[in-house]
This record gives structure tokens, sequence and C-alpha cells, in this order.
């Protein structure tokens, strides 16, 4: 038995209208939802493989990239804190940089590397292209952390970054790894 339910509607200038609604429930389908069992008959399978071992674009970073057990970044590999940065800022020993990516490094007396990063708003935008460009930076550190020896490095970027593709930032970094690891050799061959 359906019964008719009144709901009141204002308009902004106070005047209400009633209209009547029906509280009828509509006849129960089998497939309410779906017109047929598997919904979406029409769209073929994926067979995109398990999870990890999907085919990937080139130039993409992947795991067969960090396959090297030498290669990683754990926090022992990183500036920390605040004084830490300061010093490799006001006692610079090597400098390689181009127009978008300056890396500064100074010897840190450890027996490793260590990394940090110092990425704005202004110079590379939104949080995405922060953390893209700070990825970036970390993978290409990782695979060239054997040869620059110990040092404490401080990446810092300018703006137009995030416009640059993947190719062509880890292309500069590399070059500026190779630029700082001279470097040191030399210095080393110096002293």
């Amino acid at each position: 038995m359906a019964r008719a339910a009144r709901a009141f509607n204002y308009f902004g200038n106070g005047l209400r209208y009633e209209a009547n609604i029906s509280t009828k429930q509509p006849e129960a389908q089998t497939h309410a939802r779906f017109s047929c069992p598997d919904a979406y008959q029409e769209r073929p399978p994926c067979d995109q493989g398990p999870a990890g071992k999907r085919a990937r674009a080139p130039g993409c970073l992947n795991d067969a990239s960090l396959s090297a057990g030498a290669a990683r970044y754990p926090e022992s590999r990183r500036l920390l804190t605040a004084a830490q940065y300061q010093r490799v800022f006001k006692q610079c020993e090597a400098r390689a940089g181009d127009r978008l990516v300056t890396v500064l490094a100074v010897s840190n007396g450890l027996q490793y590397p260590r990394l940090g990063t110092a990425i704005s708003i202004k110079a590379a935008g939104n949080a995405v292209h922060r953390n893209r460009i700070k990825r970036l930076i970390r993978e290409s550190f990782r695979m060239h952390q054997d040869l620059l020896g110990s040092r404490d490095l401080v990446v810092l970027v300018r703006p137009g970054i995030s416009s640059r593709s993947n190719r062509q930032i880890l292309g500069a970094l590399d070059s500026h790894w190779r630029t700082i690891a001279a470097h040191a050799h030399t210095a080393s061959d110096i002293h």
C-alpha cells in the first residue's frame, strides 16, 4: 500500500510549496545494479601480470636499477640537521652545476658520502613535483655513491627543473657527480 509523504520546500523569499512524494518501493530485481552477472562483459580482461612484474616505460625508475646491494639510502647516508647543511654551505670545497641543478660538496671524515636536498616550492612547484625531483636525486645518488668518496653533498635546484624529463635530470646529476668525484681525486692527489 503506497503512502504519500508530504515534504515542504522553502524558497529563498519565504514562500513554501508542498509536494507529494511516493514512498512505495520498486519491485525487487534479481540483479538490481547490473544487467548481467558480470557487469562489464564487453570489456576485455586485462592481463597486467602480477604486481611489480608489469612492463614499465623506458627511462623510469625500476627495481632492476636498485638490485645492487650497495645501492641503499639508509638514514646514515643523509644530512639530517641544520648544522650539517650549514657546514656544507659555509665550507664548500667543490661545486658542480648548471642552470637548473647545483651540487655542493665538503669532506666529512666518514667512510661514506651523505646527501641532503634543498628543494623549494618556488623552484620545483607543488609537492608532486618536489617529491619526483627528490626521488630522482636519491636514485642518482644511490647509483653513484661509490665514486663520491667521503663527502657531504647538498643538491640545490632552481626554477624550471620540474618541466624537465626524468632522463634530463638524471643525466645532469650524473655529470655533476662525476665532476665532484674528479675534484675529490685531484684534491687527494695534491695533499
